[in-house]
């Protein structure tokens, strides 16, 4: 299956490597997306990518309840209470995280992480 990168900067979607911004909003785009044979979204806030500071919990809540389809959620995900923050959203949309620089420097443990 396909998943879709959605990529948020302020409301906007992000294209082109993160450097433009088109003029449509995230709930304009999810309420008109053709999704047809995606099989998820990855939701991205990358002013938060790499930058360990949290998830942006406000978009991704939006993010969630617009999707028609499930999502993964991407972006600043740096310990594992903001696996707990994204857990007790218990939005049956929010179908896993994806979290990178966390992992690398050692700052959120695969094993607990997987347990939680």
């Amino acid at each position: 299956q396909v998943a879709l990168g959605l990529n948020n900067k302020e409301g906007k979607i992000a294209i082109q490597g993160w450097t433009e911004t088109v003029s449509q909003s995230l709930k304009d785009y999810l309420q008109k997306a053709p999704l047809q044979g995606v099989g998820c979204l990855i939701f991205t806030d990358i002013s938060r990518d790499g930058m360990m500071s949290g998830p942006n919990l406000e978009a991704l809540q939006e993010a969630l309840d617009l999707s028609p389809i499930p999502v993964i959620a991407s972006g600043g995900i740096s310990c594992l209470e903001d696996l707990k923050q994204l857990k007790a959203l218990k939005h049956p949309n929010l179908m896993g995280v994806i979290t990178g620089k966390a992992l690398y420097e050692g700052k959120l443990n695969l094993k607990e992480a997987l347990e939680l």
